[in-house]
């Protein structure tokens, strides 16, 4: 069996998870390899059918307490409150840092919720 030794930090690649999942199960294998490859972090974007946050979140109470980062989760959807309450609870429960970015989206998107772009 071949063993990975860790890259140094500066050159370890990331995971990104690259679609919207229906279940935390198939997340899983994503952080099972960042696990493996001691990446730096997994990735995931905003998604409209499980919540980012609680998929991984998940993730961590199944034992993948990896570094996780959100790119992007849409701001208009959430209180600022509540995305860094998310945020916050994530670094908790995994015991690794996170980074939760967050953007504006699109202005029909936004229209679309509000009434205004």
């Amino acid at each position: 069996m071949t063993t990975l030794s860790p890259a140094p930090q500066t050159h370890l690649p990331a995971v990104l998870f690259p679609s919207q999942p229906d279940s935390p199960k198939v997340v899983a294998p994503f952080a099972e390899l960042v696990q493996q490859l001691g990446a730096r972090r997994l990735w995931m974007g905003q998604s409209l059918k499980a919540e980012t946050h609680q998929v991984l979140a998940h993730l961590a109470g199944m034992g993948h307490r990896v570094p996780v980062g959100t790119s992007v989760t849409l701001m208009p959807l959430r209180h600022p409150y509540e995305a860094a309450l998310q945020a916050r609870s994530l670094a908790l429960i995994t015991g690794q840092p996170i980074v939760a970015g967050y953007g504006a989206s699109a202005p029909g998107f936004v229209r679309s919720l509000t009434g205004a772009p």
